[in-house]
């Protein structure tokens, strides 16, 4: 059975109630769950009071009732977007402040003469729009030390800094693998000595051969090999985290990396253990580089 994902927002609402209102029956209700993930959340338990117990309650719906736009990356604003009336989108361009404003209108192919109106819109029909508009979107609390690596990574770095991070994921899985790299830049071999020595080789022979098929993908790609690489690890770790988790932290990304990373993470190899294992020590190994890069402590 799968690692149960601890610091979901779901387990973590469902053993505040428990704290709230369950008292002694904990232990009852959770077995109606099945013996193992009982056991599994009742490990997770630690004592809290009914005041601190209501205010987690209180503190996630409050950043889960409406999503926060500035951790929400641009492409999954205009997807929500695209496909509403003019009227819909003006109102919702309107209502934002600069740059985004601009950036809508651009986005949705209007001029600011597109704002201007020859009456007043009825508030209800405003009201409406602007509650349902990001309807496809979610909202939760802030990245927290209990997040997956993963995510805090891709919930806290800028998308440039992302990207250099892909690289190195991917540069690091290159290091256990038999490359023929003639094209590989004088910093990018120094890197890939760098990860050889810090990355274990894996015991399990199907860690390498799903490593090897990645590499295979990556060469026929249009796109920079080295990123999707890494992309390919970051999909598979992402797919362990819970669902709810996962939807607020892919909404920090751009959403044409979105999709592949969903088509990726639906493969087969996302469920077995060795390979999550493996890929977690990769993106473990990159990350340590990156932030010796980024401190330029690197050897």
């Amino acid at each position: 059975m799968a690692t149960l994902r601890t610091e979901s927002p779901t387990n973590r609402a469902l053993l505040s109630a428990l704290a709230l209102w369950a008292g002694a029956e904990q232990p009852a209700l959770l077995l109606r769950l099945g013996h193992q993930r009982a056991r599994q959340l009742l490990e997770m338990r630690r004592p809290l009071s009914a005041e601190e117990a209501l205010e987690q309650l209180r503190t996630a719906h409050k950043a889960q009732m409406l999503p926060d736009l500035s951790r929400v990356h641009f492409t999954w604003l205009v997807r929500a977007l695209k496909d509403e009336s003019g009227a819909v989108q003006r109102i919702v361009a309107a209502s934002q402040d600069e740059p985004l404003r601009s950036r809508l209108l651009n986005a949705c192919h209007l001029d600011r003469n597109a704002l201007k109106t020859d009456y007043a819109p009825k508030p209800f029909a405003m009201n409406a729009v602007l509650s349902l508009w990001t309807e496809r979107l979610v909202g939760d609390i802030p990245p927290h030390a209990g997040d997956a690596p993963i995510v805090q990574a891709v919930t806290t770095l800028h998308p440039v800094s992302l990207c250099r991070l892909a690289r190195l994921t991917g540069l690091c899985k290159l290091s256990r693998l038999d490359a023929n790299l003639p094209s590989l830049r004088t910093r990018n071999r120094d890197r890939l000595a760098w990860f050889a020595s810090q990355l274990a080789e894996p015991e399990d022979l199907r860690v390498l051969k799903v490593a090897r098929h990645d590499r295979q993908l990556t060469q026929t790609s249009k796109q920079n090999s080295l990123e999707m690489l890494g992309v390919f690890t970051w999909s598979r770790l992402l797919a362990q985290v819970d669902d709810y988790r996962l939807r607020w932290a892919l909404q920090h990304i751009p959403y044409p990396v979105v999709k592949r990373i969903r088509g990726l993470a639906a493969q087969p190899q996302s469920k077995v253990r060795a390979v999550i294992a493996w890929e977690n020590q990769v993106f473990e190994v990159a990350r340590r580089r990156f932030d010796l890069e980024i401190r330029g402590d690197r050897p």
